[in-house]
């Protein structure tokens, strides 16, 4: 190549890199606009602002705490308020008309136009800190689930799902096992966070669909045990405050050797794990305590009624029958606690009849909504799933 030709190249080149130089010093102060960013083959990315990440999903409704005041704050102390400025350790939709109805586990294709028939109901209990700080939405299924299989294998150990008469679940029933209140093993949790079993026979995980499974974190889930009157109805005596402190307080647990919940203060039953980290699981009693009014919040929960103000209460559920909780009952080693359709916490056999399932997860902590829901029934929020694509 002559002189003349590689000057006029250089030129050439050098007109170029000024260019790129120039289109991203404007795009970078202008950030609300655009956004660029610079490969190392000098290919110049240019993203709208439509395209830019959107608020998270947390950081809307935080943005709405008190406006009106159905999201409550809990402090560090278990102190309540509305105060957007306070130390809040989680945030809880509270009391009987709230707008936390969300559309969740949808087809993959939906939009806006769309989600009403290509996703189903839920609704979100609150907002929730992990172990490092990150925050994220606690859903919950609007409505109770079904296709139980009669059985599930894990390990070649054989889990009773089904009732006799094909309608019901059982939270835990092992031949090998016996009945068991240890979340971490128990046969409900294994049908619910797994797609197939040792026999084919299919998961709760297999019904997700589109990208919903991405969608949710894998989550620490405490297994402490909450206090039940020692009658034949065991009764949960505790408040939604003291249910929470039960539940959690399990940190330093040592290993229980005896019969007894609480052995060397321990709220954890002998053999069973003080924690489980999954995908899926069922709501606490707290759960279904903190969303009544928190006027109720003192109450024992064996006190709580149709009366109490919830959104809980509207919820689809069937008529008068109990519906799993995830926490074990004092009661002893084979109950675990249940709610009832007029809304009083009580235990019940790990292998009881007339019990029914409603799904509880976490979302991962960078879900966005889509635009244009308002968290009412008729008009709910629309997670964006387009990133979480296998």
């Amino acid at each position: 190549m002559d002189l003349k030709k590689e000057i006029e190249l250089n030129k050439k080149i050098l007109i170029v890199l000024v260019l790129i130089g120039v289109i991203t010093f404007s795009l970078y102060t202008s950030y609300a606009l655009f956004q660029a960013s610079v490969k190392l083959d000098n290919v110049v990315e240019i993203h709208t602002a439509s395209e830019l990440p959107g608020p998270t999903a947390v950081k809307v409704l935080k943005e709405k705490l008190g406006t009106p005041t159905y999201i409550i704050g809990v402090t560090n102390d278990n102190e309540y308020t509305t105060d957007a400025n306070a130390d809040i350790r989680e945030y809880r939709f509270s009391g009987s008309i709230v707008k936390n109805y969300l559309y969740f586990n949808c087809d993959a294709d939906v939009d806006a136009s769309t989600a009403r028939t290509k996703c189903e109901l839920w609704r979100i209990i609150g907002i929730f800190k992990d172990e490092n700080g990150d925050e994220h939405l606690k859903i919950t299924k609007e409505g109770t689930i079904g296709g139980f299989p009669e059985s599930y294998v894990i390990g070649g150990a054989t889990y009773k799902i089904m009732s006799s008469d094909a309608s019901h679940a059982y939270w835990n029933s092992s031949d090998s096992q016996g009945l068991k209140n240890d979340w971490a093993t128990s046969g409900l949790q294994y049908w619910l966070n797994t797609k197939n079993d040792d026999q084919n026979t299919p998961g709760y995980l297999s019904k997700l669909k589109g990208n919903t499974e991405n969608m949710i974190a894998d989550m620490k889930y405490y297994l402490g045990t909450v206090t039940a009157e020692t009658n034949g109805l065991a009764y949960i005596n505790d408040t939604p405050k003291e249910a929470y402190a039960n539940e959690r307080d399990v940190e330093e647990c040592v290993e229980n050797t005896g019969e007894s919940y609480d052995k060397s203060g321990c709220k954890v039953w002998s053999g069973n794990k003080a924690t489980w980290t999954g995908k899926i699981g069922l709501m606490y009693p707290s759960d279904y305590g903190f969303s009544a009014s928190s006027g109720d919040w003192d109450k024992s929960m064996k006190e709580f009624t149709t009366k109490s103000i919830s959104w809980l209460n509207s919820a689809t559920h069937p008529s008068y029958n109990e519906e799993y909780l995830i926490s074990p009952s004092s009661y002893n080693n084979s109950y675990v606690t249940g709610w009832r359709s007029n809304y009083d916490v009580w235990g019940v056999s790990t292998k009881e009849s007339m019990v029914y399932v409603r799904p509880c997860l976490y979302l991962k902590s960078d879900v966005t909504f889509l635009d244009g829901g308002e968290g009412t029934k008729t008009n709910p929020y629309i997670l964006d799933a387009s990133k979480y694509s296998s």
